[in-house]
């Protein structure tokens, strides 16, 4: 599990040149970075034993894909379109192509896989150079978009516009996820959903798949206006969150193995909900205290 947390730390990196202008900020991707390595390890070493428990640890490390496409939103709200700015997608595809390499290379002479030059290359094209370049391959559409999302953004005149705009993405990918998982075949799939896959689908769910778009706009969003909700309220929602996702996601599995559905993944609406809280509780925090700042500062530097 270290190597593909390496990895995608190592494809992370280009965008700590931005986050690392600010504080406050710079405390979101050291969590989401370390949030990674625990998720997958959470997700990997389940038992029996701590079955549950995995269950709070996984709503809360999900959410390290949305918050960097929050981060994102935040931090590259005022990019415009020049050739200057598309340049930069070449660091990403460098920075993409060096962890292909290592990750090749270390499965043809640690694991001992069947991996050759022609392999190397169709994976590399296909955005399978590393288990998750998925992320580089939505990455890399986002950052093409983003100036004219920012045209879009800012031509919003008025707070109750922006809302507006997030919560039609919301209705059209996170709603779907929760409301089109009911089967009404038989009684076992309400008392044991996770063995049923006929669901009964009710809104559109089409565009599910652009919820990139929305945690973008969530962080242009959040720049901007922030949540006007005191620190304690804000951890206090966030806890409430994740405790409502996690018997969820237990009742969705219940009498089974996890299951990794629509309603647990990144377009999840309880997801974007706890993505939101947590990225926000992050701005309310206050980073002026000297050990603080040296050990942000130092976690910085090992990312």
């Amino acid at each position: 599990m270290g190597l593909p947390a390496a990895v995608i730390g190592l494809f992370f990196a280009p965008f700590y040149t931005y986050a690392s202008q600010y504080d406050t900020e710079a405390f979101t991707l050291p969590f989401v970075v370390i949030s990674i390595y625990l998720y997958l390890c959470a997700v990997a070493k389940s038992t029996s034993k701590i079955y549950y428990s995995m269950f709070i640890l996984r709503s809360l490390f999900i959410t390290c894909v949305p918050m960097f496409i929050i981060l994102t939103g935040y931090l590259m709200n005022k990019k415009e379109l020049s050739k200057k700015y598309y340049k930069g997608i070449i660091r990403v595809l460098f920075i993409y192509l060096i962890c292909s390499i290592i990750y090749s290379l270390f499965l043809k002479y640690y694991f001992k896989s069947d991996m050759n030059l022609f392999i190397f290359i169709k994976n590399l094209l296909s955005y399978n150079g590393t288990k998750y370049s998925w992320y580089i391959e939505m990455y890399i559409g986002l950052f093409l978009l983003i100036p004219f999302l920012n045209i879009m953004f800012n031509n919003l005149k008025t707070e109750k516009e922006v809302k507006i705009l997030l919560i039609t993405l919301a209705f059209l990918t996170g709603l779907p996820s929760l409301i089109n998982i009911l089967s009404f075949s038989s009684k076992t799939c309400f008392i044991s959903p996770g063995k049923c896959s006929d669901y009964f689908q009710i809104l559109p769910s089409w565009w599910s798949m652009i919820y990139p778009l929305f945690y973008y706009f969530l962080g242009s969003y959040l720049k901007k206006y922030e949540f006007k909700i005191s620190f304690k309220l804000n951890l206090i929602l966030l806890i409430v969150m994740l405790i409502i996702d996690s018997i969820f996601n237990i009742y969705r599995s219940h009498n089974t193995v996890f299951i990794w559905g629509t309603w647990n993944d990144y377009c999840s609406l309880s997801v974007m909900i706890i993505s939101a809280l947590l990225f926000n509780l992050f701005l309310k925090i206050n980073i002026k205290n000297e050990i603080k700042y040296k050990a942000l500062k130092k976690i910085k530097n090992v990312v």
